[in-house]
């Protein structure tokens, strides 16, 4: 690896940007600070966390300017149910805010981080620099045969989901950003071939978009004194994280465990949403209400002492991109059982969790039970699972090594 090209001025476009968060501020704040070990990072994002990121920044290689569309409609007026509106808009509008720096500073290249969906513009194509296009994903989607039992209000959803990613290879902002950009990440197979199908030539290299820190590694081995009690058969803590909505395939992961019937382990849900009273109707219908424990929001620090104390993380999701918690539970030394779709499935290593084949719902759920019932009658094995998975999250998915990655990618994009 060659890391020796000089420090680079770098446009960031990171609409999503927020410390001490999961998801896309995370994905935002952490690539970024990681990036400013070797270079010189403006970023350009909204105002959401203005005070906190100036205070945070101070020392640090980064400047931030803030955009943001005027009086009702900004950001914070317009609210959760417009962001998804409210972003393909300000992609639009902030380009001449951005040329305006780029005439200012004279950046070498610009870098489009977040939001991670390749179905949506970016200001950062309309510079006359190299353009970096990523991580993005967003091309996963729910086989069709998980998608007949599913409740109206989840149908609709995916329709609308499956004909804008359509759309968008008719939407000319979009195709202008594939045409554009000088690589682009993709984070898993799907979001590559959706990138390629909007431009068979530009060069790809597919980088998850999930990391974990250095400080969190440290901060989870402090608490090595407070690990569960070794796993013995039949009595096992399974858990799972994250948002209560039909496509995380929590419905399939309560059916796969009443299909292991183990009257002795536990099942602790954490997270909130649209579909908790439809999965507690299905626990007490399954039941299994004396075994599964919903304990709600939690705060990350809260989410962490819980996956310390159980064995093993459960995600079903049908088409996620990434899945923070697969590598929280890794960094915790946990297996994961998922399914093998998008974004898990390239998180997880082999022999570090186990991934089922999602043909259809029946098949899925017997695979299921059969993981959990594997995990919590071999313990030797799930500790071998969990050693596997902490390795990789060293290896591969801190932010510092994510950094060096895409820093290769700005070495073969800049140096002849």
């Amino acid at each position: 690896m060659n890391i020796k090209m000089k420090r680079l001025k770098i446009l960031v476009s990171a609409y999503s940007f927020l410390p001490g968060q999961g998801s896309e501020p995370a994905v935002g704040w952490n690539i970024v600070n990681a990036l400013a070990e070797h270079h010189d990072v403006w970023v350009i994002t909204n105002y959401v966390g203005k005070e906190e990121i100036d205070q945070l920044i101070q020392g640090k290689n980064i400047n931030v300017k803030y955009f943001d569309m005027p009086g009702c409609f900004g950001r914070e007026r317009l609210g959760v149910k417009s962001l998804q509106t409210h972003y393909y808009i300000w992609q639009l509008l902030v380009r001449k805010t951005m040329k305006r720096l780029q005439s200012e500073v004279g950046f070498d290249l610009c870098h489009h981080l977040t939001y991670v969906k390749y179905w949506a513009p970016t200001g950062a194509a309309w510079l006359d620099i190299p353009f970096v296009w990523g991580p993005i994903g967003g091309a996963e989607k729910m086989p069709l045969a998980f998608l007949k039992n599913a409740p109206l209000r989840s149908k609709v959803f995916e329709s609308i989901r499956w004909l804008l990613q359509k759309m968008s290879h008719y939407d000319p902002f979009v195709r202008k950003a594939a045409f554009c950009a000088s690589c682009a990440i993709p984070v898993t197979p799907e979001s590559r071939d959706a990138v390629k199908s909007l431009n068979p030539h530009i060069k790809t290299r597919l980088i998850t978009q999930i990391g974990v820190s250095e400080f969190e590694l440290k901060e989870i081995d402090s608490q090595k004194n407070k690990e569960v009690e070794p796993v013995s058969e039949n009595e096992c803590v399974f858990i799972y994280v994250g948002n209560f909505i039909y496509w995380k395939g929590i419905h399939l992961a309560l059916k796969g465990f009443a299909k292991a019937s183990m009257t002795k382990a536990k099942f602790r849900i954490i997270g909130s949403g649209e579909e908790e009273v439809r999965l507690r109707k299905l626990t007490n219908e399954l039941g299994i209400q004396k075994q599964v424990e919903f304990l709600g929001r939690m705060t990350r620090d809260e989410v962490f002492a819980q996956i310390q104390k159980s064995n093993c993380l459960v995600l079903a999701s049908l088409h996620d991109s990434g899945g923070f918690v697969v590598a929280e539970a890794m960094a915790n030394s946990k297996p994961v059982i998922c399914l093998d779709l998008g974004g898990p499935s390239v998180l997880v290593p082999d022999n570090a969790g186990i991934k089922v084949p999602a043909l259809n719902e029946d098949s899925a759920i017997e695979g299921l039970a059969e993981s959990i019932n594997r995990i919590a009658t071999n313990p030797q094995l799930a500790e071998q699972m969990g050693k596997t998975g902490r390795r990789h999250v060293e290896e591969k998915l801190l932010w510092s090594k994510k950094a060096l990655e895409i820093n290769e990618i700005y070495e073969q994009i800049l140096m002849p």
